[in-house]
């Protein structure tokens, strides 16, 4: 397969059909898939199989670019995976095989498979045919409005360099979130391998390694009032851990779907979810209890922010849209539409007063929240962008993405400040430091990067 020329990116994601018995094989594939810029989505949890469920994976197979099962005689066995397989020839969706074992399923011995018996993964060929690559949009820029200077700072930035400060190794697998401490000393990782680590942000040093999810960790956050940390995933759990003796606190379960992100309000009080069964959560931090469930989204939710003074809360949606929610009565406010392709992750500005968006088609968004109207689509980069952070004192945004790439913006002009590289593989999400002089990346390469940012203002 020829790769279009000039700059474009990998739309959608393929939906993966197996037998659990494969599983161990599967988890290795996700990985391998995810390296190479082609998102999945697979079931790995025992979810129990009722009308919800089947509505679940119906959608996800309606929603994919293209279907891939794996082939084994456990899978030709699997109700499920005829079923999920019957299913995509209906809605005409694109099916790609891999023989794992035994021999091809009757109907798909003519197909497009490839032969990984070995338990090998598939060759670069293979893989991009999964999924399309389209150029980005190149729609027309809306004319930026005026904005109060309180509202987006001038980014006071000096022309120095931004500069690798340290590089965090230690997990087995790709690194998938990354978030500081209150007090900017320490810096927590969430990976595929099922672990969170936490770092000395000043050294660089590892000081513990939090274990108990027994799926890939999606997210963490570290809550304001008493620093506990938080970790979502795609065991369908959000945990709460005590970051000085790695102690885990409380479990919090309910969502019907693998959790992608959460959020903890400035006042420590509750706990905000988003995850792949379309719903966000909220939830009383102390009690575990679920206050409010969010529902309205058409896809799955990624990402998720609370507006620090509380007002407001926002959600990113495979579904293309960003919503914002009163979480008191837990109805939607608004429902802001744009981008071009599905969100991925959100963030609010320290004064509650602008929301940013991170989407699969290359660009973010700054929104302002009263009117629902776009101020400013920020363009550079040559992919996905996976995530998006602001710094503490509004005068800059981060930026993650699949082009391997950080980028620190001025969210008053749109321009792009400075791009940090140094990552071998996708970048999946970033975070600024509480006295914005530092950036920490998370990548699939397995590791977590700290960035010195300059942030002088110029003369």
């Amino acid at each position: 397969m020829t790769r279009p020329s000039g700059r474009g990116f990998k739309v959608g994601y393929v939906f993966i059909s197996y037998s659990r018995h494969d599983g161990t094989y599967v988890d290795k594939l996700v990985e391998y898939l995810n390296a190479h810029q082609v998102e999945t989505w697979v079931d790995r949890e025992d979810m129990v199989h009722g009308s919800r469920y089947k509505r679940l994976i119906r959608g996800a197979i309606d929603d994919c670019e293209s279907f891939l099962v794996v082939m084994t005689p456990a899978s030709e066995r699997s109700k499920w995976v005829d079923n999920e397989l019957d299913w995509a020839e209906r809605r005409q969706k694109p099916i790609y095989s891999l023989l794992l074992g035994g021999t091809p399923f009757f109907g798909l011995s003519a197909s497009h498979y490839e032969d990984v018996t070995d338990q090998r993964m598939p060759s670069g060929r293979f893989i991009a045919t999964l999924l399309p690559t389209r150029p980005l949009s190149r729609q027309e820029t809306p004319t930026p409005r005026p904005v109060r200077a309180a509202t987006m700072r001038p980014a006071g930035r000096s022309a120095t360099p931004d500069t690798e400060a340290a590089v965090l190794k230690g997990h087995t697998a790709g690194v998938l979130g990354c978030a500081f401490s209150p007090d900017g000393r320490y810096i927590v990782t969430a990976s595929y391998d099922r672990t969170l680590r936490i770092w000395n942000a000043a050294s660089g040093g590892r000081i513990r390694t939090l274990t108990g999810h027994r799926d890939p960790v999606r997210s963490c956050t570290v809550a304001t009032r008493d620093s506990h940390v938080f970790s979502a995933s795609t065991d369908r759990t959000i945990r709460r851990w005590d970051p000085t003796n790695g102690r885990l606190l409380q479990t919090y379960e309910g969502h019907g779907g693998g959790v992608w992100d959460c959020s903890v309000a400035p006042s420590g009080e509750y706990l905000l979810s988003a995850s792949g069964d379309d719903t966000l959560r909220l939830w009383t931090v102390d009690t575990g209890e679920t206050v409010k469930i969010l529902t309205g989204h058409t896809g799955p939710v990624r990402g998720c922010a609370i507006a620090p003074d509380g007002s407001f809360v926002a959600s990113a949606s495979y579904d293309r849209t960003l919503r914002l929610w009163d979480p008191v009565s837990g109805s939607a406010i608004r429902v802001l539409s744009g981008h071009s392709n599905g969100l991925w992750d959100c963030a609010i500005s320290p004064d509650s007063q602008y929301v940013v968006s991170a989407s699969y088609d290359g660009t973010l968004r700054i929104w302002d929240p009263g009117t629902g109207e776009t101020l400013q689509v920020l363009r550079g980069h040559d992919d996905r962008v996976r995530g998006c952070s602001i710094a503490p004192t509004g005068e800059y945004l981060a930026s993650a993405s699949t082009d391997k790439a950080v980028r620190l913006w001025d969210p008053a002009s749109g321009r792009t400040l400075s791009t940090l590289r140094g990552h071998t593989e996708p970048v999946r999400a970033c975070a600024v430091s509480p006295s914005a002089d530092l950036v920490v990346s998370a990548s699939y390469d397995k590791t977590a990067r700290i960035w010195r940012t300059s942030t002088a203002d110029h003369e």
